[in-house]
């Protein structure tokens, strides 16, 4: 077999994002090949959210495809955020047709995309008034921004990771907003392992209890201390 060094590597994954494909400036098409999903009706905020994600880690290793990333982040940030300013929060709408809904886990995945972004703390805001007294998470809003019965084996896990990412990296000075993050999390941690325990199909909460780990380790972190008691 032959070997697989780390430049092998990296090439693969910048050729991989420089094949991206628009569908505009702020959306991406979902596949190439023989099926390409083009059709605005298969538009899905989290898929958009996530290749984000992806796109900004590796813009670590090319940082020279930066410019056309931070132009289509804008574009989407136009087309998707909207604000709440008498209820001090921010949160990420998505729009099909005449219908519009809002998905806890895609203000989880912002985070992961976007963890250094002034609008971060608005999201956070309204990810932990969309927190329930038992502890886990409101998981889908409509139109209106009425909670729904819908709940999904995902979402929960994208938020906790998403909340988490946005601990352990953020330059953001709000101690009180970081606080209560962690009283979210461990909140929604003592909820979901008496009554859900960890699904083997839920990758996103295996890596938000990865992140969690990353975060209760990290000494230099300003919340360590309060983090640790997660651990207990």
């Amino acid at each position: 077999m032959n070997e697989i060094s780390s430049n092998v590597l990296n090439e693969i994954i910048t050729n991989a994002a420089k094949a991206w494909v628009f569908e505009d400036e702020s959306r991406f098409y979902y596949g190439e090949g023989p099926i390409v999903y083009n059709d605005k009706a298969k538009y899905n905020l989290m898929r958009n959210i996530g290749i984000r994600w992806v796109q900004n880690e590796i813009l670590k290793l090319e940082p020279e495809l930066n410019d056309n990333a931070k132009f289509s982040s804008e574009l989407f940030l136009q087309s998707a955020l909207r604000d709440d300013l008498m209820n001090n929060f921010s949160y990420f709408e998505e729009h099909k047709f005449t219908k519009s809904k809002t998905l806890i886990g895609a203000q989880g995945l912002f985070l992961l995309a976007y963890p250094n972004a002034d609008v971060c703390e608005g999201v956070i805001e309204f990810i932990l008034k969309s927190q329930l007294p038992t502890g886990d998470f409101i998981h889908k809003f409509d139109s209106r921004l009425y909670p729904t019965a819908f709940r999904s084996n995902y979402y929960t896990g994208e938020v906790l990771f998403g909340m988490a990412r946005w601990l352990r990296v953020s330059k953001s000075d709000n101690v009180n907003l970081k606080e209560r993050t962690v009283i979210a999390i461990t909140r929604a941690l003592n909820f979901l392992f008496p009554n859900y325990g960890v699904k083997s199909y839920s990758h996103w909460m295996f890596y938000a209890l990865t992140e969690i780990h990353l975060l209760m380790h990290e000494k230099s972190h300003v919340l360590h201390d309060d983090v640790s008691c997660m651990a207990k």
